[in-house]
C-alpha cells in the first residue's frame, strides 16, 4: 500500500489556497477528497507533483485503485482512478481514467476521446458529487478495458512502428525544432522488457510511453533527456500517445 503520510508532494496536504486567488475561491483540501474516496473503497497508490515546499498550491496528481483490485492478485492491466487538483484557482478536481501495467509499474492515462475527464468544481464539491463521479467511472471501465484489448489485437508493420515513434517523439518535443531528426527511432522502439517484445499497438505504446516520459533514451551529442515531472505535461503526453496509438491502429 502506498504510504501517503510520507508523500513528498506538499500540495497534497495544503490547508489553504495560494495567496493570489480571489477571496471568492472555494478552497477544498485534497485530503478531503482522499478521505471521501477511501470511504468509497478507493485508495491512493501513487502521487506526482512538485516536491518543493514553495509549491504548496501547485497542480498534483494522485492515482487510486479499488479495494477489490488491491486485495486480489494484480492483473497484467489494472484500471486506476486518476485525480488532478491544484489550489491556485486554475484547476477543478479532474477525475481521469488510468491504466496500471504490472510489468513496467508505469501508469498510462487514457485519451479524452475514450474517457472524458469528470470535473468537480471546488465550489460545487460534495460527497455526493464524488460518489456520482466514481459510479460514472465504474460504468466506463469496461469501455476502457475493451479499448486495451483492441490495441492488443492490432499488429503493426515495421514501417508503421516507425511512424508511431516519429509521431510520439514529435509530441514529446513539441515546440522544440530539430529534436525529431536526431532521435534514433529504431533504438527508441527497442523494448527493454521481454513482455514488450510484441508488435501489437499496445506493446509499442507502452515502450514509447515509458521511454519518452522517463527520459530513457539518448539524443546524440546531447545530455540524456530528463524525466518529465510536470503533472500537466505527464497528463498531456500520456493522452497524446494514446490518441496516436488509436490513429496508427486505425490504418494498420
Amino acid at each position: 500500500m502506498f504510504d501517503l503520510e510520507n508523500c513528498p508532494v506538499p500540495a497534497v496536504f495544503a490547508q489553504e489556497p495560494a495567496k493570489s486567488v480571489s477571496e471568492r475561491y472555494c478552497f477544498i483540501p485534497t485530503t478531503r477528497l482522499i478521505d471521501d474516496l477511501r470511504s468509497l473503497e478507493w485508495f491512493p497508490v501513487g502521487v506526482k507533483g512538485s516536491t518543493r515546499a514553495q509549491d504548496i498550491a501547485a497542480r498534483h496528481m494522485i492515482r487510486f485503485r479499488s479495494k477489490t483490485d488491491l486485495e486480489t492478485p494484480l492483473r497484467e492491466v489494472c484500471p486506476e482512478l486518476v485525480i488532478v487538483n491544484a489550489h491556485n484557482g486554475l484547476c477543478s478536481f479532474n477525475l481521469k481514467a488510468g491504466i496500471f501495467r504490472m510489468v513496467c509499474a508505469n501508469g498510462l492515462i487514457v485519451s479524452e476521446s475514450i474517457f472524458a475527464s469528470i470535473k468537480i468544481r471546488h465550489i460545487n464539491y460534495s460527497y455526493d458529487a464524488v460518489r456520482d463521479a466514481v459510479l460514472l467511472y465504474a460504468e466506463r471501465i469496461p469501455q476502457v478495458s475493451q479499448k486495451v484489448q483492441e490495441l492488443q489485437q492490432i499488429t503493426l508493420s515495421d514501417s508503421l512502428k516507425i511512424t508511431f515513434a516519429r509521431m510520439a517523439v514529435a509530441a514529446r518535443f513539441e515546440g522544440i525544432p530539430g529534436a525529431l531528426g536526431v532521435v534514433d527511432l529504431e533504438r527508441l522502439l527497442a523494448p527493454t522488457r521481454a513482455e514488450d517484445k510484441g508488435s501489437d499497438v499496445w506493446s509499442v505504446l507502452n515502450v514509447l510511453q515509458s521511454k519518452l516520459l522517463n527520459g530513457k533514451f539518448q539524443i546524440p551529442g546531447k545530455k540524456k533527456p530528463r524525466e518529465i515531472r510536470s503533472v500537466q505535461r505527464i497528463i498531456t503526453l500520456n493522452q497524446r500517445l494514446f490518441d496516436i496509438a488509436e490513429a496508427v491502429g486505425m490504418i494498420a
